[in-house]
């Protein structure tokens, strides 16, 4: 009998921390999920802050919605989808891929193109200039390049 209550006891105890270690899994998911989606939705109540780092009340408000939202099982992009709708295209923060937006996408790819073509060409005349300066430099008469020779010698020796 005593064996009996020890191992129902036992079953119990492990049935009972199997939620748990199961509601642990799903809310460090959903925390993550949630997260996520904060740090890449741009607050519509703090002009140019993430979601994330919005002191707003209303953007607290916001956080928690799109948290039911997740732990109702809904989609990244359909909780996206549903910002959109409610506070237009700018809220997600980044470029459409079309018309003016994609300027956004291609604009930081141009100016890196450009700024590496300017420093090659700055480089390029820097190095001219220096070689210019060498060949123009006065030639050391061979007379004195022998007495500057020996007297090197003399003193590393």
């Amino acid at each position: 009998m005593h064996k009996r209550l020890l191992f129902l006891i036992s079953v119990v105890y492990i049935l009972a921390a199997l939620p748990s270690g199961v509601l642990a899994e799903s809310t460090a998911e959903v925390d993550a999920r949630t997260t996520a989606l904060y740090d890449s939705v741009m607050s519509p109540y703090c002009p140019a802050v993430t979601l994330s780092a919005c002191t707003s009340p209303n953007a607290k408000a916001l956080r928690d919605e799109i948290r039911s939202w997740v732990e109702g099982g809904k989609s990244d992009s359909e909780i996206q989808h549903l910002l959109v709708d409610q506070f237009g295209r700018n809220v997600l923060g980044v470029p459409t891929s079309s018309g003016f937006g994609l300027v956004g996408w291609l604009a930081p790819a141009v100016v890196v193109i450009l700024g590496m073509i300017l420093l090659i060409a700055v480089l390029r005349k820097m190095q001219r200039e220096t070689q210019a300066a060498v060949e123009k430099a006065p030639q050391v008469d061979p007379e004195m390049q022998k007495r500057i020779d020996a007297e090197l010698e003399k003193r590393l020796v």
